[in-house]
C-alpha cells in the first residue's frame, strides 16, 4: 500500500512532538526515505516520533524521524521498534 496521510495525526505538541500513523503497510515499507512525503508539511522535525498502528497484525511500531529532505517535504524515519499490542497472557 502507499502513504496515506489523512491517517497520520500528531497527538503531541511540544519541544518534542509524537505523531500517530495507521496502516497495514510494513515496517521495512514505512522506514523507507520518503514514504511519509508530507513529514515536514505536517510538522515533523528530526528527533520526533511516529508510532505505527497495525490493528490487522496487533502490532505497534515506533520510528523516529532520522532526517529531513532538502528537495521535498518527505522525512526520513528509523528502523523501527515493533511491540505486540494484541497480547494479553493474564
Amino acid at each position: 500500500m502507499a502513504y496515506d496521510s489523512t491517517k497520520l495525526e500528531c497527538v503531541t505538541n511540544g519541544e518534542f512532538r509524537c505523531f500517530q500513523y495507521s496502516s497495514t503497510d510494513a515496517p521495512a515499507t514505512v522506514n523507507t526515505d520518503g514514504y511519509v512525503s508530507d513529514g515536514q508539511t505536517r510538522g515533523m522535525r528530526v528527533g520526533d516520533t511516529m508510532e505505527q498502528m497495525n490493528k490487522t497484525s496487533g502490532l505497534a511500531t515506533k520510528y523516529t524521524v532520522l532526517s529531513l529532505s532538502t528537495s521535498n517535504n518527505s522525512v526520513d524515519l528509523t528502523d523501527g521498534t515493533t511491540v505486540s499490542i494484541a497480547t494479553d497472557t493474564d
